[in-house]
């Protein structure tokens, strides 16, 4: 596979707030490139009962965003914590007809492939 000069690179386009996948990259993109993800959450203890609400990822050749997008709300089964709603602004009603992450958990692991995982630039603030 080749890869791509930054002037090659396809411009990104923005996640949609849609349920779905965008794009699905194939296993040989993945083996060559890294996903940046992002993660919603109703808390930061999965012991206290907190799960994902939201997943986007982005994959990168190179540091250029090669238009490879992964984007997915999910139902937490729980209420959303105010400090949480004040984040991300998604309802329990919102999510409440979304899938279960384990639903799309292998959704997931195919557009992720092989490839190096790292979090987004505003993965380390804390609520």
């Amino acid at each position: 596979m080749k890869h791509l000069t930054s002037e090659e690179a396809p411009n990104p386009s923005r996640l949609s707030h849609s349920n779905q996948i965008l794009t699905q990259p194939t296993a040989a993109i993945n083996n060559y490139g890294e996903i940046v993800i992002d993660t919603e959450t109703t808390g930061l203890d999965p012991t206290e009962g907190h799960r994902i609400v939201e997943v986007g990822a982005v994959e990168m050749i190179n540091r250029s965003l090669t238009g490879q997008t992964y984007h997915c709300y999910l139902c937490a089964e729980r209420s959303m914590p105010a400090v949480a709603l004040a984040v991300h602004g998604l309802t329990a009603e919102f999510l409440a007809d979304k899938p279960l992450f384990a639903d799309v958990a292998a959704e997931l692991l195919v557009f992720v492939g092989d490839a190096p995982l790292f979090p987004s630039p505003n993965s380390g603030r804390i609520v």
